[in-house]
C-alpha cells in the first residue's frame, strides 16, 4: 500500500488464528523490536495492531525495501552472526506457562500417519500424481528408516526457549550483504531450539553452497562449521546442540513431509508442491551433518 509515497506491506492473519494467537505473535514482534532485533515495525491504525477488513484481522507493516537471502559473497557470514544475536534475544524473551515443545515429533499419531500411507500405496498415483507417487515409492525406505533411526534417540540435549522454526531464505531479507530483518514471526513458538538451529543451518548452507556452485564435499561441509562459528559467537547454546544437529534436521524434515501425508490422506494435496524439496533434504542433511 503506497501512501504519499511511503510504502507500507498489509498483512492478512489466517482464519484459523484466533485473536489471542493474533495477539501474542504481534506482542512478541514488539518485544522484539524493543531488543533491537530484525524484525518488522508494526504501523497502528487508529491506536490497533490489528484490526478487521471484510471480517479478516489484518496488520499494516513497513514495507522493507530489501531482496531475500542468496547466499551470495558475504551474506552468508553476516547472517550467521545475526542468527546467533536473534536466537540469544529470544531466549531471553519468556513464557509464563513452562517450557514446553509445541512439537511431538515421534508421538503415535506420527507413526501411525507412516503406516497408514504405506497401507494405500497402491492409491499414491492417484493421491500425489505419477511423477510424486515414483519419488514416493524410491524413497519410502529412506524416510521410514530415518524415522526409526530418530525414534530411538532419547534424553538428546534440550535448550527450550522460543525459536524460529522456519528460517529459510525466504523468511531472510538482504541488502548490500548486510541482513535487514527477519520475517513470518508467527514461526517464533517455544520449544527445543536444537530442532530451528538445524532446520535453518540446513537451509541456508544448502542455498549458499547452490548460489556458489559448491561441488566439493569438504567445501560444502566447511559451511556448516562456519554457521556453528559464526551463530555461536552470541549464541553458544548452539555448542551443545550441534552434534546432534542430523537428527534435529531430519527430526524436522521428518514432521513436514508427514504433515503432507496426513493431509493427503484427508484429501488435500495443498503442500505437495515442496514434498520432493523435503524429501531431498533427507538426504541433503546426511551429507552435511553426518561424518
Amino acid at each position: 500500500i503506497k501512501i504519499n509515497n511511503h510504502i507500507y506491506l498489509l498483512k492478512k492473519w489466517s482464519i484459523n488464528l484466533s485473536t489471542q494467537n493474533i495477539n501474542s505473535i504481534i506482542k512478541l514482534n514488539q518485544d522484539l523490536l524493543k531488543k533491537k532485533s530484525l524484525v518488522p515495525k508494526i504501523i497502528k491504525i487508529n491506536g490497533y495492531e490489528a484490526f478487521k477488513i471484510d471480517k479478516e484481522y489484518c496488520t499494516l507493516y513497513d514495507f522493507i525495501d530489501a531482496e531475500h537471502y542468496s547466499g551470495y559473497k558475504n551474506e552468508f557470514s553476516n547472517l550467521s552472526l545475526e542468527i546467533g544475536k536473534f536466537f540469544k534475544v529470544l531466549k531471553k524473551i519468556h513464557k509464563k506457562s513452562k517450557s514446553q515443545d509445541k512439537f511431538k515429533y515421534y508421538d503415535y499419531s506420527n507413526k501411525k500417519t507412516i503406516l497408514k500411507i504405506k497401507r494405500v500405496k497402491k492409491n499414491w498415483k492417484s493421491m500425489f500424481g505419477i511423477k510424486l507417487a515414483k519419488l514416493i515409492d524410491k524413497n519410502f525406505k529412506l524416510i521410514e528408516d530415518t524415522y526409526l533411526l530418530n525414534s530411538t534417540k532419547t534424553n538428546l540435549v534440550k535448550v527450550n526457549q522460543f525459536a524460529h522454526f522456519d528460517l529459510h531464505p525466504h523468511n531472510i531479507l538482504v541488502k548490500k550483504e548486510k541482513i535487514i530483518s527477519f520475517l513470518d514471526i508467527e514461526s517464533c513458538k517455544q520449544m527445543n531450539a536444537g530442532f530451528a538451529l538445524a532446520f535453518c543451518c540446513l537451509k541456508i548452507c544448502k542455498q549458499t553452497i547452490s548460489e556458489n556452485k559448491i561441488k566439493e564435499l569438504d567445501t560444502a561441509k566447511k559451511y556448516v562449521e562456519i554457521f556453528r562459528k559464526k551463530v555461536s559467537q552470541n549464541y553458544p547454546e548452539i555448542n551443545i546442540l550441534f552434534p546432534y544437529f542430523f537428527y534435529f534436521s531430519t527430526s524436522e524434515v521428518l514432521r513436514r513431509i508427514l504433515i503432507i501425508f496426513n493431509q493427503n490422506l484427508k484429501g488435500i494435496n495443498t503442500w505437495n508442491k515442496v514434498l520432493e524439496i523435503q524429501i531431498a533434504h533427507l538426504k541433503e542433511a546426511k551429507i552435511l551433518f553426518r561424518n
